[in-house]
C-alpha cells in the first residue's frame, strides 16, 4: 500500500526528473499506451494527458482500496 501511495503521489515530480521507475509508467508501457522510448522522448504534457486518460491512477487506487479492505478484514 505504501508503494502504491508513493507512486500516486510522486509520479508528476518524477516525470519532471525523467524518472520512469514508478508503477504508473510501468502500467502505461505494459498496457501499450506508450513505449519506454516514448517516455524518454515525449513531451511531459503529453505524458500527463496519457496518464490521466489511461485510468492508471484509478487502477492503482482500486488496488490500494482492495488491499485496505483485506487489512480491515484481518483486524
Amino acid at each position: 500500500m505504501a508503494r502504491i501511495g508513493n507512486w500516486l503521489s510522486t509520479w508528476k515530480r518524477e516525470l519532471k526528473e525523467k524518472d520512469f521507475s514508478s508503477g504508473i509508467f510501468a502500467y502505461l508501457v505494459s498496457k501499450g499506451f506508450v513505449s519506454a522510448r516514448d517516455l524518454s522522448e515525449m513531451d511531459e504534457g503529453k505524458i500527463v494527458e496519457i496518464v490521466e486518460t489511461s485510468n492508471a491512477v484509478e487502477y492503482f487506487l482500486g488496488k490500494w482500496r482492495e488491499n485496505y479492505r483485506k487489512v480491515e478484514e484481518d483486524r
